[in-house]
C-alpha cells in the first residue's frame, strides 16, 4: 500500500508485489489503447473501402438496369434494388469514421449484412473491428 506524507511516497516492504502489479497493469493498459487504436483503424479502412464497393457495385447495377426493357418490374426492381445499395453505401462511407463507437458499430454491421457481397463482408469485418476495439478500450468492471 502506497501513503504518502509531504513529497514523499512511503512503501511497505509486504506491498511491493501490488505495486508491481499495478506497473504491470498500466503497461497492459497502454498495450491495450495502442491496440485498439490500431483495430479501429484497419476497421475504419475496411469498411471504407467496403462502402465504396457498395456503392460502385450499386451504380453498376443502376447502369445495367436500363437494358432490361423485356420487363418493366424487373426494370423497377433492379433500380430499387440499386438505389437501396447507394443509400447503405453511402452510409456505411459516412459511418466508418466513426466505427469505433459501439452504436456505429452495430449500425454498419447490420448495413454489411443487408449489402452483402464482397463490400458488406468488408464493411462487416471492420465493424466487427471496431466492436472488438471498442471492448479492449472499455476499463475493466
Amino acid at each position: 500500500m502506497l501513503s504518502a506524507h509531504g513529497n514523499h511516497i512511503l512503501l511497505k516492504a509486504n506491498e511491493k508485489n501490488s505495486i508491481l502489479e499495478f506497473f504491470w497493469f498500466c503497461d497492459c493498459l497502454e498495450v491495450n489503447v495502442k491496440m485498439a487504436t490500431t483495430l479501429a483503424y484497419v476497421g475504419y479502412i475496411l469498411a471504407l473501402i467496403g462502402g465504396i464497393l457498395i456503392v460502385v457495385f450499386a451504380l453498376l447495377g443502376l447502369l445495367g438496369s436500363a437494358f432490361l426493357i423485356f420487363s418493366p418490374i424487373a426494370f423497377l426492381g433492379g433500380v430499387i434494388y440499386s438505389l437501396a445499395g447507394i443509400v447503405i453505401g453511402i452510409i456505411c462511407i459516412i459511418g466508418a469514421r466513426y466505427v469505433s463507437t459501439l452504436v456505429w458499430g452495430i449500425i454498419l454491421l447490420v448495413l454489411g449484412l443487408i449489402a452483402g457481397g464482397l463490400g458488406g463482408t468488408l464493411v462487416v469485418l471492420g465493424a466487427l473491428l471496431g466492436l472488438i476495439s471498442t471492448l479492449i478500450k472499455s476499463p475493466p468492471p
